[in-house]
């Protein structure tokens, strides 16, 4: 279901705020409803324009002032109408329904579902598993024992947020490289799309593959992934979700972030400090 959401939502979003733009121009009287009855649906459309054109890695949690933009234009709109009574009914009505679109988007869609996982527990060793590199041949996990290591599990190349946190953490490649730290990225698409990111750096980062979701099923932290309508072609339904596991030379987890909120991921300056810290990297 969400699949069919986010798309919808900001084309049905943008609808209303041209019809109440429309409805400010032509009115005679209740202008001031038509323009707050835009402003509850400008915050959605402006959302996905900053992800459509910008690298964002992260966002706080509710989006506060995107909701108190909406939330202000939609009780101005139903004071016009109700307490004043100097508009019609439309005003309020599509003041409403962008305000509800931006609140399903903000604490529905955005919400993973995500229950609490044992396996990744801070102090566990991580489990052994096995992936594929680009070139299709295997690599355990075991091999990356004897220094620190993130593992960062990825969506793919249709999550924005999964995109610009890949290039963030790529962009800090050098210094990671100098403490001492392998860098794994991880996802459940094909190598072709890997491969299609992996172009778009120019730091020579480890990406992997998780066929089938096998080793995200393993840890506990797979998922039905809600690709948008019109991105599916190419990309495998399931597969982790954002988490991101940091473990010391001898695979014991030392952090993990195990997101609920796609839109919350860690700064890698976190993690490189709790590595620092533990006294797990070079000096």
């Amino acid at each position: 279901m969400k699949s069919f959401f986010f798309v919808p939502a900001v084309a049905i979003s943008v609808v209303l705020m041209l019809t109440a733009i429309a409805g400010a121009v032509i009115a005679d009287y209740d202008r001031l409803a038509w323009v707050a009855a835009a402003v509850a649906n400008l915050p959605l459309p402006m959302f996905w324009l900053r992800l459509r054109f910008s690298r964002v890695a992260r966002t706080s949690a509710d989006l506060p002032l995107l909701i108190l933009v909406s939330a202000a234009g939609a009780v101005v709109a139903l004071w016009e109408t109700y307490m004043a009574r100097s508009a019609a009914w439309q005003p309020a009505a599509i003041a409403i329904v962008g305000t509800t679109l931006l609140l399903l988007y903000v604490f529905w869609y955005s919400r993973l579902g995500r229950m609490p996982n044992a396996r990744l527990e801070i102090r566990n060793k991580l489990p052994e598993f096995e992936l594929a590199d680009l070139d299709g041949g295997r690599v355990r996990s075991s091999r990356f024992l004897g220094a620190p290591a993130v593992w960062l599990f990825y969506r793919g190349n249709w999550d924005p947020f999964c995109v610009a946190q890949v290039h963030e953490i790529a962009g800090r490649f050098a210094d990671l490289e100098k403490l001492g730290i392998q860098l794994n990225l991880v996802s459940s698409q094909p190598a072709d799309k890997v491969r299609q990111l992996a172009g778009e750096l120019s730091a020579p980062v480890r990406f992997l593959v998780d066929r089938n979701a096998e080793v995200a099923e393993a840890l506990d932290i797979a998922e039905r992934h809600a690709i948008p309508a019109g991105s599916a072609a190419g990309y495998a339904r399931v597969g982790a979700m954002p988490t991101t596991i940091v473990t010391n030379g001898s695979g014991t987890i030392l952090f993990t972030d195990q997101t609920d909120n796609y839109r919350v991921r860690p700064e890698p300056d976190i993690y490189i400090s709790i590595l620092r810290r533990a006294g797990a990297v070079a000096q």
